[in-house]
């Protein structure tokens, strides 16, 4: 399967939610700097590597799967309240 990738600053905000709509997911890069996502990475490493993988095709299999992650991470904020996320909302 390919993913399309597009820079945030190259789009506007009906074109990524055409993409959701369409594609069920979108792939913005640069929308955060790189090292939110190491730091958020290295605050989920843990919980994910204690989380086991799904069974079944529900949750697909060898899939897995963490909620709360504001409750795990600082870091989870700046991606869940950013403003273009907000909007494609």
């Amino acid at each position: 399967m390919k993913h399309e990738v597009v820079t945030a600053a190259k789009s506007d905000v009906q074109g990524w939610v055409n993409m959701l709509n369409d594609q069920g997911y979108c792939i913005i890069s640069n929308l955060v700097s790189p090292d939110l996502i190491s730091d958020l990475a290295n605050d989920l490493s843990p919980i994910f590597d204690a989380t086991r993988t799904s069974i079944g095709p529900f949750y697909g299999d060898g899939t897995k799967r963490v909620g709360g992650l504001l409750n795990h991470s600082l870091h989870a904020a700046p991606l869940i309240q950013n403003p273009m996320i907000l909007d494609i909302m």
